[in-house]
């Protein structure tokens, strides 16, 4: 025989079971002894939780409540109270931030004018340099990834779905264009009710019954 579990029993005790579930129930407890003894308990405690004593909190108490609750501020807001700090708040201040701003470029620039007044170095060479050393940095990236997957069992699962695509039959083909398909949909699901409708969702207030 299959019991009702203590949730359903529950419900059924609260009459918040709809009418299928509940006819169901009944024709189960005609026959069950255990079940019926569970039902009979938990009546019991709900008129026992129903007889206790009620009562009211103090006048005030929600609004004495709420003084302590300190909601956090969105992130935006705590980068703007932390940028007030640093910001400059005269002229001069802002004018000694410029110059520290500007001591970077000036430098480069420094250097720029330096290296170009080489009769030996050209625009030419620094574009050819600037453009190898990030090919460079770019494949050097590429290898460590690809270094990395090869590492892990993502590689394992690649290589038998490459096989599978190559020597099995269109309908295993099929499959993992569908397993593939199903996979994007749910990372794009994820990343937008994680960047997207957390932002819309949050609130900020905070409701307390009593």
């Amino acid at each position: 025989m299959i019991h009702p579990d203590s949730e359903r029993l529950d419900a059924y005790v609260e009459g918040t079971l709809d009418e299928g579930d509940r006819v169901v129930v009944e024709s189960h407890l005609i026959a069950c002894d255990r079940c019926q003894g569970e039902v009979e308990e938990t009546r019991s405690l709900f008129t026992a939780l129903a007889a206790l004593p009620h009562f009211d909190p103090s006048p005030g108490f929600a609004a004495r409540v709420m003084q302590h609750v300190r909601l956090p501020d969105p992130w935006y807001v705590r980068a703007g109270s932390y940028l007030q700090v640093i910001i400059p708040k005269t002229t001069r201040g802002w004018a000694f931030a410029s110059g520290i701003f500007a001591m970077p470029l000036v430098a480069a620039s420094t250097l720029l004018l330096w290296l170009l007044s080489k009769p030996y170095i050209t625009s030419e060479t620094l574009v050819t340099y600037a453009w190898s050393r990030t090919v460079a940095a770019a494949v050097s990236a590429t290898d460590a990834v690809a270094a990395m997957i090869m590492r892990s069992d993502l590689a394992i699962v690649i290589a038998r779905g490459v096989q599978v695509a190559f020597t099995g039959s269109l309908r295993d083909a099929g499959l993992i264009a569908l397993g593939f398909a199903v996979l994007t949909s749910l990372s794009t699901w994820v990343l937008y009710q994680n960047l997207f409708r957390s932002q819309s969702r949050r609130s900020n207030y905070a409701s307390y019954g009593f």
